[in-house]
């Protein structure tokens, strides 16, 4: 019978075990990446730009593989002698076992990963690793079948290269002494392709930035890189040290100071806040509504999906061009709740230095003699919100357990029309000499879109799916201010409703900016109808708030009271680790390790645009001063910094 020749391995002794290993790794990566091209193929410029992107994968992947193999070349010269030479099979084949399974697990799960973020995995999986109980349930009801045909691969490929490595450690000749010789040559070929380059800093996913798309510049990592980097780059978040250009902290400072609208600074950006109109002692209720997009509201040119909130619109005072901050909640309750502009790192909501001392909104009204509450249906210590809260200013947070049981629970807790309605009954039974101050967070609209079935005629089938839990959470939205609007609290109240990011954050351009436009509404007693078709920031809503409840406050909000006369007209958009400063007509990105681009908004995306050293200036003294200022601890009060 005809068989290929076997490769000539023997003459590697126990190192031919790490090359297989490498092969192996290689061929995953490779494979994997190749369907990942192929299902992008509509993003690629010409054949040419496709054999650049497999070219730099092939050189990441060796690059990880060249790390990922100094632990058993390290080993194998300590081990691989008769009386250990069990021992060094076992570590061997157990080792490799464990890696293979984990790029498997990383690559059958980045086309899911693909579809709901438009990136590879990336640090949202040591994330959701902080709460097992919401994110299990989410994905056995919402992606059943992708998880059970993933589970199967990874289990399928650890069991087969086991037994094919276990058989492989066999053929390994028994020890010799010219099996050292291999030690050196090893080690300085992983520590070559470790670095992965001669170049003055070694190789990094910045490398890789070949095109305008930041789907297909991050294709060439495979996603245990993409993983694993992240899980590196984590290390910088606590100190926000990703740097997107030099600036000086006193520029910076400067800078952000022009934009504001404050003429009396008490130390940094902290400075006196005059409202626009006297105080009324009025309640204060922020609804922050999750992955409410634009795309599924009527009036913002999305789907129909709306109508309560469509109607409410024009009942009060809307925001047509409103962008949120960021891509997840705790950037949303960042920008609301704090005013703080966003970052490459992780939000302030989770950084050590700011679970203490740090400025929220609760702090400008409990000191205006508000009662301040954090109510969420479901586990308040998700993403640190209770933590957060709890230390910077906020009296009371109401959960899941402290709900009756018997009320409608979805995956992510209590069901939205109990939530809303358990905020109406505090309205009506707090004493009016006691305004308060309702931080409401909604979950229904939370994959796996699990939401109590006959309130309405659903829109699509079945059930579960995103188009009916945006109906019912507009539907409780509706249900809500049609309670408050005939209760007795209404003409001493104003309500925020204003979406925490969009549905689903994607998209071919560096920053898809269409995907961070939100709604937002005031609304109340005393607020007549109007429209603001300005581009106007998340961050500004805060500020912007203050002064509606009439409250002169000493805060470092940077954003932008509304109800003055001068157009603000920029938002700023933190994507990953890139950010966009957006204004009417132009927009620059900030990249790390990279120059600042141009570009300028149309129909079909962004489209490259001249040099502005100016724009780009503006925008480097924003993206710094969230690091400068967490760093100083310039969100603390100047009394109590060290």
């Amino acid at each position: 019978m005809f068989r290929l020749p076997a490769p000539r391995l023997d003459a590697l002794g126990p190192y031919r075990l790490p090359l297989l290993l490498a092969g192996i790794l290689l061929t995953v990566f490779t494979l994997s990446r190749i369907g990942l091209l192929i299902s992008s193929h509509s993003l690629i410029d010409g054949w040419r730009e496709a054999a650049r992107l497999m070219g730099w994968g092939l050189r990441l992947d060796a690059q990880l593989i060249g790390y990922l193999l100094l632990p058993p070349v390290l080993a194998t010269p300590l081990l691989f002698h008769r009386p250990t030479r069990r021992t060094w099979a076992a570590l061997m084949v157990t080792y490799a076992t464990l890696v293979i399974a984990a790029a498997v697990l990383m690559e059958v799960s980045t086309p899911d990963f693909l579809a709901e973020y438009g990136v590879r995995p990336n640090r949202l999986y040591f994330e959701y690793l902080d709460a097992p109980g919401e994110v299990l349930p989410m994905l056995l009801k919402g992606r059943t079948a992708s998880l059970l045909l993933g589970l199967a691969a990874v289990l399928g490929c650890a069991v087969a290269s086991s037994w094919y490595l276990s058989s492989e450690a066999k053929a390994v000749p028994a020890p010799r002494g010219r099996d050292l010789l291999w030690f050196a040559p090893a080690l300085l070929l992983c520590v070559a392709m470790a670095r992965g380059t001669t170049g003055h800093r070694p190789l990094n996913p910045a490398s890789a930035a070949i095109t305008s798309s930041q789907v297909l510049n991050d294709l060439p990592m495979s996603s245990l890189y993409s993983v694993a980097y992240a899980g590196y780059a984590m290390k910088n978040e606590s100190n926000l040290a990703m740097h997107y250009g030099h600036i000086s902290p006193d520029d910076s400072l400067q800078r952000v100071r022009g934009d504001m609208d404050a003429t009396r600074f008490l130390d940094g950006t902290w400075h006196w806040s005059q409202p626009s109109r006297p105080a009324r002692g009025h309640n204060f209720v922020l609804l922050l509504e999750e992955s409410l997009g634009a795309e599924f509201v009527d009036r913002l040119g999305g789907q129909s999906l709306t109508p309560e909130l469509d109607r409410l619109s024009r009942q009060g005072w809307w925001f047509d061009r409103l962008y949120a901050t960021g891509t997840r909640s705790v950037r949303g309750i960042e920008a609301t709740i704090t005013g703080f502009l966003p970052s490459p790192a992780r939000s302030v909501v989770k950084l050590p230095g700011a679970q203490q001392n740090f400025y929220t909104l609760a702090r400008s009204l409990r000191d205006a003699g508000y009662r301040t509450r954090f109510v969420y249906g479901g586990d308040a210590n998700f993403d640190n919100m209770r933590r957060f809260l709890s230390n910077n200013g906020f009296d009371e947070v109401v959960e899941q357990r402290d709900f009756p049981d018997d009320l409608d629970r979805t995956t992510w807790g209590v069901a939205d029309e109990h939530v809303l309605h358990h905020v109406h009954r505090m309205l009506e039974e707090a004493p009016e000499d006691e305004p308060q101050f309702i931080f409401v967070f909604t979950s229904s609209n939370h994959e796996p879109f699990d939401i109590p079935p006959g309130r309405f005629e659903p829109v699509a089938q079945p059930l579960e799916r995103v188009e009916n839990a945006v109906r019912y959470a507009d539907w409780s939205l509706g249900r809500f201010f049609d309670e408050a609007r005939d209760a007795d609290y209404w003409d001493r109240s104003l309500f925020l409703v204003v979406a925490d990011h969009n549905s689903r954050v994607y998209g071919d351009d560096l920053v898809p900016i269409d995907r961070f436009h939100i709604p937002g509404l005031f609304l109340g007693g005393d607020i007549s109808p109007r429209t603001t078709t300005d581009l106007v920031s998340q961050i500004d809503l805060p500020v912007t708030a203050l002064s509606l409840l009439g409250i002169e406050a000493i805060h470092p909000m940077v954003g932008r009271d509304l109800t003055g006369d001068t157009p603000v007209n920029r938002a700023i958009l933190q994507y990953r680790d890139n950010q966009a400063f957006v204004t009417d007509d132009r927009v620059v990105v900030l990249r790390p390790d990279l120059s600042p681009s141009f570009w300028t908004t149309s129909p079909d995306g962004l489209q490259p645009a001249a040099t502005d050293d100016a724009l780009a200036s503006r925008a480097l003294a924003y993206a710094s001063w969230a690091r400068i200022a967490y760093q100083a601890q310039l969100y603390s009060p100047p009394e109590v910094r060290p």
